[in-house]
């Protein structure tokens, strides 16, 4: 069989790629080559139903409007998802019309490309115009995922079907070999090698394949590795899955960053007000935690004097001052806005207090160059809370109410909240 090239051309859309391997795949076997053809799409079919989720989870985590790349980007996605939906004529019989797979196909049409479309349609038209979404990236990731679910599970019943249909082959020509050994030595001969050939470079390669397959579903690593002899439709098979699992690990990292992204503030680089909460959330409530919320004093009139880049360089400067006044089991986030907040947990609020009154006098004795030549002086106001056998949105109450307190008493002070003997 004439050796195919597997790389992709430069400037050469995927797609096509395929489409012309496939078409070559066609004239040399046409048998095995729909399999393999069907296999791919039923796999490019799932792929780029997640992709066209994935240009929402970033801007839905960020909080942003959907850009216009990701806008043509998603367009692009969807065109592509619907012309392999009608390369595989779902519609029709290209797929094998066993019941399983004709109610499974009529469950996919029904849940992901009426209610999954229309739900990618829907969030895609909110983002786009205001960046507001009626969903969080966590509901829409488990809504979007249950809508594309019956996508694989058609591709594993396909898989599964093709396998049982060889299987059923390889019983029934091992029939016929029984049934027909006395005809001659000879054709028992070219029967069992036609087996064993069948069983050997194809057979065991789509098990491999198949199992590969669900092992990628599963998020765990496939290892398909060619073997001398095996047919060129395989080999592609399983550069495809190959291409599949780099696509795939290539979208963890990529939700890897993301993750990181949306638990730290863009500014200041320390952790955000969610990303804090969720860690003192993990804390047993029998622990001894310790909040420190500090407020820059008159900030808005620092931004209104100087502008609101110099207003970024006192927040960048605050936050460099508490990475390095404080020790590396302390936790810091900015709150919001001119708003920074310390999370101890340990200790006692003795030392929260003296922790927080360090912080003070550091802010206060490092003062900054201003954009007109002078020297400002920042303060900050504190408020400190906390204990053991405390939940974490009384120790926030608490720690804001301190905070007022310093602010009421003339501010660039140090309150603590104790609470009644």
């Amino acid at each position: 069989m004439r050796q195919l090239a597997p790389c992709l051309l430069p400037g050469i859309p995927t797609g096509a790629i395929i489409e012309w391997q496939s078409g070559e795949i066609l004239k040399q076997d046409p048998d095995l080559a729909a399999i393999v053809v069907q296999g791919i799409a039923l796999s490019d079919l799932r792929e780029y139903a997640g992709r066209l989720g994935s240009y929402l989870i970033a801007p839905m985590a960020a909080g942003t409007a959907v850009t216009p790349q990701d806008i043509a980007a998603s367009s692009a996605a969807r065109g592509r998802l619907l012309e392999v939906w009608d390369l595989l004529g779902l519609s029709g019989s290209a797929l094998p019309g066993s019941t399983p797979i004709r109610l499974k196909r009529q469950e996919a049409e029904e849940t992901f490309m009426r209610q999954g479309l229309a739900l990618i349609d829907e969030q895609m038209a909110m983002g786009s115009r205001t960046g507001h979404f009626s969903l969080d990236g966590v509901n829409f990731t488990q809504r979007y995922v249950a809508l594309m679910q019956p996508l694989g599970d058609m591709r594993n019943i396909y898989l599964t079907e093709i396998v049982g249909r060889f299987e059923t082959g390889e019983r029934e020509a091992m029939f016929a070999l029984y049934r027909n050994g006395l005809t001659t030595a000879v054709l028992l001969m070219l029967v069992l090698g036609l087996v064993a050939a069948v069983q050997i470079y194809i057979l065991r390669p789509l098990l491999k394949g198949a199992q590969a397959v669900i092992a990628l579903a599963d998020e765990c690593p496939a290892d398909l590795v060619s073997a001398p002899g095996e047919v060129q439709e395989i080999r592609r098979l399983y550069g495809a899955i190959g291409i599949l699992a780099q696509r795939l690990g290539e979208r963890a990292l990529l939700t890897r960053q993301l993750e990181i992204l949306a638990a730290t503030d863009g500014l200041t680089g320390l952790f955000n007000r969610r990303a804090l909460e969720d860690h003192a959330a993990t804390v047993e409530v029998d622990r001894a935690r310790y909040l420190i919320l500090l407020d820059i004093d008159h900030f808005k009139s620092i931004n209104d004097r100087y502008g609101h880049p110099f207003g970024d360089t006192v927040l960048r400067a605050i936050a460099d001052l508490m990475r390095h006044s404080t020790g590396p089991s302390r936790h810091l986030a900015r709150f919001g806005g001119e708003e920074f907040a310390l999370l101890l947990e340990s200790g006692s609020l003795t030392e929260a207090a003296c922790a927080a009154r360090k912080l003070r006098k550091v802010i206060e004795n490092c003062p900054l160059k201003a954009p007109d030549g002078g020297m400002l002086t920042v303060t900050a106001s504190f408020g400190v809370a906390g204990g053991a056998h405390q939940t974490w949105s009384d120790i926030l109450v608490h720690a804001d109410a301190a905070l007022y307190r310093a602010k009421d008493a003339g501010r660039n002070r140090v309150r603590v909240f104790r609470a009644p003997a």
